[in-house]
């Protein structure tokens, strides 16, 4: 068996704190500049495209193998999985909703109509909680994993015995999606509380793509991309960059609105631009990357291999700094509890690491989107 790749720790870990920070820069509505994928890169598609193909590369990793050899076990190991998150969701969506109650002010800035659904209607928003159609942003893309999650063993099952017909069962999900989305099929929908903010029949695609990845990840991840498609993903690379950077200098962001870019639906745009940060990342960076050994990569592959835990750690984290820095109207509060969250994460992970030294996978551990 081959060793764990620790690109793929890096990864998650960076995506993790990065959307940590990034949140509780939104949801605030505090911004200034952190070194997050958000800031570092103008792109189109961010941290969620990334923990997404992840945690269909490391899911293929940690049960793939079993799906072929042991199905029962597989079932049982994935099933384990579904309900550990489901119970994450409700307890995050919780913790989150007594922290509006114990820190409360007025006008509840930052509280969107997910939240106040709770406040005015506790037991409804009890049932849509169990339901994962309340969806409160930025407590949303546990269901969507939970959802893809479900179909996981079918998707392992289908790429491992007819490769070419599960691909195209993918594509035609995603066109139906987007048909959906370009058929006005969101104005149905009365509470936007109820939305999936990341609607699962478009992000299986990119969940797939890290399922077929991994199942061929022994093969691949030495494997260098031909020079045609490095010269291509540099180009959609700075020709988005350009895109964007010439937004921002505008006075009005609305101008790129006419570009396709639905997050929801994840918009043929977003999945070019993720494919070819893929590229590029897989062709500059290879596994036995010296700086990869060096901290701070340790510390962010630390955090990468408990991506479920972090991910439901920073996601109440990212609501305490943003409601705290609210309560005190201090820019200065929100930086520093940023800075503390995330040596929290590190914390926790190392904990994390203590606790259960024997029990990760050799390559990858069970992945989680954020």
């Amino acid at each position: 068996m081959t060793a764990r790749d620790t690109r793929i720790d890096f990864l998650r870990g960076f995506a993790l704190l990065s959307i940590l920070i990034n949140h509780a820069q939104q949801i605030s509505g505090i911004y200034y500049f952190v070194p997050t994928i958000k800031h570092v890169h103008p792109g189109f598609s961010d941290s969620a495209e990334i923990f997404v193909f992840l945690s269909g590369l490391s899911v293929s990793l940690a049960y793939g193998p079993a799906m072929l050899h042991r199905p029962l076990a597989g079932f049982r190991r994935i099933g384990m999985r579904i309900l550990r998150i489901y119970a994450l969701q409700l307890l995050v969506i919780s913790a989150v909703f007594l922290l509006y109650a114990a820190l409360s002010f007025s006008p509840h800035i930052a509280a969107g109509p997910e939240i106040m659904a709770i406040a005015h209607r506790p037991l409804e928003s009890l049932l849509d909680a169990l339901m994962l159609t309340l969806q409160p942003s930025y407590i949303n893309i546990l269901p969507l994993y939970i959802v893809l999650m479900v179909f996981t063993p079918l998707m392992l099952t289908g790429f491992q015995r007819a490769p070419g017909l599960t691909w195209v069962v993918c594509l035609v999900v995603y066109m139906v999606s987007l048909a959906l989305l370009y058929m006005g099929w969101s104005d149905f929908i009365p509470h936007p509380e109820k939305r999936w903010s990341f609607f699962p029949g478009s992000w299986q695609l990119i969940y797939c793509g890290g399922l077929w990845a991994g199942m061929h990840w022994d093969r691949w991840k030495d494997m260098l991309p031909s020079s045609a498609m490095v010269g291509f993903a540099w180009l959609i690379l700075v020709s988005v960059s350009a895109i964007r950077i010439i937004g921002r200098l505008g006075e009005n962001m609305s101008a790129l609105s006419w570009l396709p870019l639905n997050k929801q639906f994840l918009e043929p745009l977003l999945v070019l631009h993720f494919l070819s940060l893929y590229v590029l990342w897989h062709r500059y960076v290879p596994g036995d990357a010296p700086w990869l050994g060096r901290w701070p990569a340790t510390w962010l592959r630390m955090v990468g291999r408990h991506s479920l835990e972090l991910f439901s750690v920073g996601t109440v984290l990212s609501f305490a700094i943003a409601l705290l820095a609210l309560k005190y109207e201090s820019r200065l509060l929100h930086i520093g509890l940023s800075l503390a969250a995330v040596l929290i994460s590190v914390l926790v992970a190392h904990l994390l690491e203590i606790d259960k030294p024997a029990r990760s996978d050799p390559r990858a551990s069970e992945g989680s989107p954020g």
